[in-house]
């Protein structure tokens, strides 16, 4: 089979570098998707902000790749761009990246209303509609998203809402950030983006972990000054 990944061009050094990290405090967020609830795109926009997932691995989602009653989504391919021309891949950005991602009930309540909306789009369009693909989000016909328009249509609604400037990318690095406010551990952290490995999600996001680090400190203290002395005899 085609690696399609091959037919693409390496980036530059200067436009590997990575671009300065931005995220949205929980309240942030949730104003955003507020506004944009009646939005299209807008249960797009809550499952990149509460899964982490990548653009492409969003906008690669089948119907297939989901359990709602388990509330669960497997990411299995991605939408790359290739010479300007749109192609799913079977091969995620790391070996991590097929992954489960839990989906919160919120979420699973949005996508069972897209999915109600899409079977009354797709009887109306009938023939016309795409049903080979199977896509989650998908413009009317059913055909793929592309990537970057989706990031466009993100920066034209946040401007509109007034909320602090991200790309679309920093939703996966405001889930994140959630995370770990929430204290769950790297390892699942790192298992739920799709990291290479737990030492790339500390070496990503380990800035944003002083408070876990300053609690392990109190931890440990404690357990050293409630111990009883031993006495010895000098």
């Amino acid at each position: 089979m085609r690696n399609v990944a091959d037919a693409a061009s390496p980036p530059s050094a200067k436009s590997a570098r990575a671009p300065e990290m931005a995220w949205w405090q929980p309240e942030e967020l949730r104003a955003f998707l507020d506004f944009v609830a009646d939005d299209q795109l807008a249960p797009l926009f809550r499952v990149a902000a509460m899964t982490g997932m990548r653009r492409g691995e969003v906008c690669a989602l089948r119907w297939s790749d989901l359990d709602l009653d388990a509330g669960r989504a497997t990411v299995r391919q991605q939408l790359v761009v290739v010479d300007h021309v749109l192609m799913f891949s079977e091969r995620t950005k790391t070996d991590h990246g097929r992954r489960n991602i839990d989906l919160d009930a919120k979420t699973v309540s949005a996508l069972r209303a897209l999915r109600a909306r899409q079977a009354a789009n797709r009887l109306a369009i009938a023939a016309g509609y795409r049903t080979d693909l199977d896509l989650v989000f998908a413009q009317v016909d059913g055909s793929p998203l592309h990537p970057e328009s989706v990031a466009k249509v993100f920066d034209r609604r946040l401007a509109r809402s007034g909320l602090t400037r991200i790309r679309f990318h920093d939703l996966r690095h405001t889930h994140c950030a959630g995370l770990i406010a929430a204290g769950q551990d790297a390892k699942v952290i790192s298992r739920r983006l799709g990291h290479a490995s737990v030492s790339f999600t500390y070496d990503r996001y380990g800035h944003l972990m002083p408070e876990a680090d300053s609690a392990a400190a109190s931890a440990v203290a404690l357990l050293v000054d409630a111990a009883e002395p031993v006495v010895t005899n000098l």
